[in-house]
């Protein structure tokens, strides 16, 4: 039975996002798994969310994020969130560019009660044909649909401080759930 277990992985694995090893994708959702109960446990009055999304523009990839989101962080002026995305291998103008992984913290300013916007910094993984600097601002806007699901967008940009500077663009849907 293992070894239907086993084959079927191998096969399974590679169609996952951000093409890692089929061997190294069990210990990643582990992980991803960890984090999520962590932050289920510790986070009374928080929000966690989880995000799926499309690098739509220069060199198409799946992503996948988790933040958390502190509400009435700065009155009720402002949300903090901070948590971070996993962007998958890409192709940008020939040029293999491999997985990316950003971490990211913003301030998410509340324009309607269903329209937000955000500013924030975001720490890459790694320099790439998008962006370059280890350091990047990550804007984001975001529309509640209905109750915990929002559509939004989401960006990374090193705002012209060194080349490339292109940006990632990411289309996104978002389910977001209270701990109280």
């Amino acid at each position: 039975m293992w070894n239907k277990i086993s084959t079927w992985w191998t096969g399974f694995a590679p169609k996952l996002p951000f093409g890692n090893s089929p061997a190294l994708v069990p210990l990643l959702i582990l992980v991803v798994a960890l984090f999520i109960a962590g932050f289920v446990k510790s986070c009374h009055a928080a929000e966690f969310e989880f995000t799926g999304a499309y690098t739509a523009l220069r060199g198409p990839a799946s992503a996948m994020g988790a933040k958390v989101i502190v509400p009435d962080l700065i009155g009720t002026a402002a949300d903090g969130a901070c948590g971070f995305m996993l962007i998958g291998a890409s192709t940008y103008e020939g040029v293999h560019q491999i997985p990316q992984a950003v971490a990211h913290c913003q301030l998410l300013s509340h324009v309607t009660p269903r329209f937000s916007v955000g500013i924030g910094l975001a720490k890459l993984q790694h320099a790439d044909a998008y962006n370059s600097g280890a350091i990047n601002f990550s804007l984001e806007l975001e529309y509640r649909v209905w109750r915990q699901i929002y559509v939004g967008w989401q960006h990374f940009s090193n705002s012209g401080t060194s080349d490339p500077n292109l940006g990632r663009d990411l289309p996104f849907i978002a389910v977001r759930w209270p701990f109280q």
